[in-house]
């Protein structure tokens, strides 16, 4: 659990050297499956960023995500959704990715850029860099398209 604690605040400390607003979450809560971990938005002047433990812990050593909201309340099912951000998500770098989540209130769906941490790339400050592109390429041409358009 320090592994992780370490890396967001190495994650959100980068964000505030951009220039980020970090709002920070309400701590961990409890629900029915067991822990939910305690989310940190970054706000940025274009962009809204959240920090928190990695969704799916595929693997011990990651210890964090990092995921830029690009659009919400798409009206349309994840597959069409999906479909029309294939050729961006297709050009991204190792790393990096496109998730397509489907609200469950409403069947509306969101467009995430995102990527995870290793705990070896918080250690070395590799994770500096990914941040950057992250950044860049949720204020690119494509992802601005995706947040403007009308699929």
């Amino acid at each position: 659990m320090e592994e992780i604690t370490q890396a967001l605040i190495a994650i959100t400390d980068w964000f505030v050297k951009e220039g980020a607003e970090v709002i920070y979450g309400s701590g961990p809560q409890l629900d029915g499956d067991g822990y939910l971990p305690d989310l940190h938005e970054a706000r940025l002047d274009d962009l809204q960023v959240f920090i928190g433990e990695p969704a799916n812990r595929l693997h011990p050593e990651v210890v964090a995500e990092v995921a830029v909201l690009l659009r919400t309340g798409i009206p349309l099912p994840v597959q069409v959704v999906e479909g029309s951000v294939a050729d961006f998500s297709a050009g991204l770098p190792f790393g990096l990715g496109i998730d397509v989540i489907e609200d469950p209130e409403d069947g509306s769906c969101a467009v995430w850029l995102s990527t995870i941490f290793w705990e070896y790339e918080i250690e070395s400050d590799r994770f500096a860099n990914r941040l950057s592109e992250l950044l860049n390429l949720a204020r690119s041409p494509q992802a601005t398209a995706i947040r403007e358009q009308i699929i």
